[in-house]
């Protein structure tokens, strides 16, 4: 079995953080490549994203896996984070907000009386 991760040395701590994801934005195989690559690269498409704690997440087209990025108001991922399993992570959470969206829609409605 392979797991895709990145491991830290001696850590006092292991504290996972919560990060809001403002934007998805998929990437072809080789930009997502680039970024894997080289992650202090300017990149158009983070240019001017700004905010404390909210941060893009990036995906390739065929991939599962995806990059978190806190720009910090840079134009490349000043801070980042591999993520195993993004996509479906994503998918996840599109289908839990929808399906939250349709219960409330139904409690709303009104009733009819015949």
């Amino acid at each position: 079995m392979k797991i895709n991760a990145v491991l830290r040395c001696k850590e006092p701590e292991i504290k996972p953080r919560a990060y809001e994801v403002s934007d998805v934005i998929t990437l072809s195989d080789a930009e997502f490549r680039s970024v894997l690559k080289e992650p202090l690269k300017d990149r158009e498409y983070l240019k001017g994203r700004t905010g404390q704690d909210a941060c893009v997440l990036l995906l390739s087209k065929t991939g599962n896996d995806g990059i978190l990025v806190d720009t910090q108001g840079y134009d490349y991922p000043r801070y980042s984070a591999f993520i195993p399993n993004a996509r479906q992570i994503v998918e996840n959470f599109v289908q839990s907000e929808t399906e939250t969206v349709e219960v409330k829609s139904s409690r709303n409605e009104p009733k009819l009386e015949m």
